[in-house]
């Protein structure tokens, strides 16, 4: 019995052998069961060095596709953000495209949905990325919309960035999570 509710691919994982045979394997198990997919691109190297990985790894279509705006661009061909938005939509039913200080652009049911960023002064963006995509998941599975989801994503990816170090302090979270519930209320 599968309980859970996205599989998640990291974008990653094509850049190994085994990895991309494992996440695949995966893949096939998940859509069998009727789970979510989800992906990031990870990485514009991931791009260039590993794209049949990343395309195998999208199939023929994902529940969710995170990438940023740098990503799109470079897997685009291009810096048309009109062009990249409709690219993009043909690849998963939900894409988060990311855009650092303008924050985020939500893609779904050919509707766009800019999300404004946590002001906040970068001081490393290392697990920014990552943040967003757990964050954002997080929210969707329990119960969230995608705009909801998309601005929880953006402050906490906000907060990590604002460090040196990837990883959040449990008070930090704890505060994200507050403000979060004030933002869902209302």
């Amino acid at each position: 019995m599968v309980s859970a509710k996205i599989y998640y691919m990291e974008g990653y994982l094509a850049a190994s052998p085994t990895g991309l045979q494992a996440a695949l394997q995966g893949r096939q198990i998940a859509r069998e069961a009727g789970v979510a997919l989800a992906t990031t691109l990870s990485d514009v190297s991931m791009i260039n060095f590993c794209r049949p990985g990343l395309d195998a790894i999208i199939g023929q279509g994902l529940d969710y596709l995170f990438c940023n705006e740098e990503e799109a661009q470079v897997w685009c061909g291009s810096q048309d953000l009109q062009l990249i938005c409709q690219q993009f939509s043909q690849l998963a039913r939900t894409v988060c495209l990311t855009r650092g200080a303008q924050g985020c652009v939500v893609l779904e049911g050919g509707q766009q949905t800019a999300v404004p960023a946590a002001s906040v002064k970068a001081l490393d963006t290392n697990g920014a990325g990552d943040m967003f995509a757990g964050a954002f998941l997080y929210a969707v599975t329990h119960g969230h919309s995608h705009t909801q989801a998309a601005w929880l994503a953006n402050q906490a990816a906000g907060r990590v960035v604002s460090q040196y170090g990837n990883r959040l302090t449990p008070e930090t979270m704890g505060g994200i999570k507050t403000r979060f519930e004030k933002y869902v209320a209302g």
